[in-house]
């Protein structure tokens, strides 16, 4: 759901002359723009100027030569995409590419041929786009004259939501298609779910069911794995009911707190779960979301995600052997995360368990 892509200079300097193929050039390449602000991450070296990334004031250099009424809207897309950090620094060591003629180039191609097998998408102009197709002959280069009939945006496209039937897909699948491309650049991982914990809250033992400890510990093993960030942080809002009595407090956050250190055992990584006070009047969002701190997923059913011991058994499955099912769920972007989280933080924070 989540698109990893470079975006050369090239790719928006390059103006054609032709009055007519201008003036649909230059809409088409701010819908590029705005399509990449939706689910892409772009790919760029580390190298900055006056403390903001080479890479990014290379793409404002270019538009600043548009005509103003596009240049305008060009610059505050671009604005955007780096304040919610899509220009992600590639974590691979990488040799230069010293047959191309400009030096983002040199990078750019450099970069993308180190990632062998996950290709980025490169968008290029010019004779960039012909000279990246000789020097990296099995990736996709896109000009944007020729994006709104690219497979690349179709694909895009196509996983902006995603609806999966029950035990349609395995874990396995759900983590190359939807957890591995999301949390590989994450540094931050939020999880809100009123149920997480209300479940918890309203049960006899106050701990976490089953169903939901399997699948946060899962997710977050597989944050673990992916995520290139140095540091990782997890958070996991959910709710408890009004007026909770101080001793089914005090044993939720004790076995929450067991959950922690399960968690941390196996993954490295020690969430922060925290207890929101529900009220008749203020609750937690109906909706469950999977938030980093590049993108916002609604997760439909919440995180009740895989197939329990009985349903594998039913399936002629060996829950100790096979891989797990995935329930029936949908989950499509979510074009304002920090709604989410305002909301979120209006429910009074009752305690945090670390």
């Amino acid at each position: 759901m989540l698109f990893t892509v470079m975006l050369l200079p090239t790719a928006l300097s390059s103006t054609p002359e032709a009055p007519e193929a201008s003036a649909f050039f230059y809409p088409a390449a701010i819908s590029v723009l705005q399509d990449m602000a939706e689910n892409c991450i772009l790919l760029v070296r580390a190298d900055t100027t006056g403390g903001r990334l080479s890479s990014v004031g290379m793409l404002l250099d270019a538009v600043g030569k548009w005509p103003e009424q596009y240049k305008i809207r060009a610059q505050r897309v671009l604005s955007f995409l780096e304040k919610q950090k899509r220009f992600q620094v590639t974590a691979r060591p990488y040799e230069v590419e010293h047959k191309c003629a400009i030096d983002e180039c040199k990078h750019a191609i450099g970069i993308a041929a180190s990632l062998v097998g996950e290709r980025p998408v490169l968008f290029a102009g010019g004779g960039c786009a012909s000279c990246s197709r000789s020097i990296l002959n099995d990736a996709q280069i896109v000009q944007v004259q020729e994006y709104p009939v690219s497979e690349f945006d179709q694909k895009r496209r196509a996983k902006r939501s995603i609806v999966i039937d029950d035990g349609q897909w395995s874990s396995d699948e759900f983590e190359k298609w939807v957890l591995a491309p999301v949390l590989r650049h994450a540094e931050i991982l939020k999880l809100y779910d009123r149920l997480i914990t209300r479940t918890a809250d309203d049960a006899a033992e106050q701990e976490m069911r089953e169903n939901y400890k399997r699948t946060l510990e899962w997710i977050i093993a597989v944050f673990a794995r992916e995520s290139t960030a140095p540091a990782k942080i997890v958070e996991i809002h959910g709710g408890v009911s009004t007026g909770i009595d101080r001793k089914r407090l005090q044993a939720l956050e004790k076995n929450l707190s067991s959950f922690n250190d399960e968690v941390a055992a196996k993954s490295g990584i020690r969430p922060s779960i925290f207890l929101r006070e529900e009220t008749d009047r203020l609750r937690m969002p109906h909706g469950r979301y999977l938030i980093t701190d590049k993108l916002g997923l609604l997760v439909e059913r919440g995180f009740d995600l895989l197939w329990d011991d009985r349903t594998m058994r039913l399936a002629k499955k060996d829950p100790g052997k096979d891989k797990r099912r995935i329930r029936d769920v949908m989950l499509s972007l979510c074009p304002n995360p920090g709604s989410i989280e305002t909301a979120v933080a209006r429910v009074r924070e009752l305690a945090v368990v670390r």
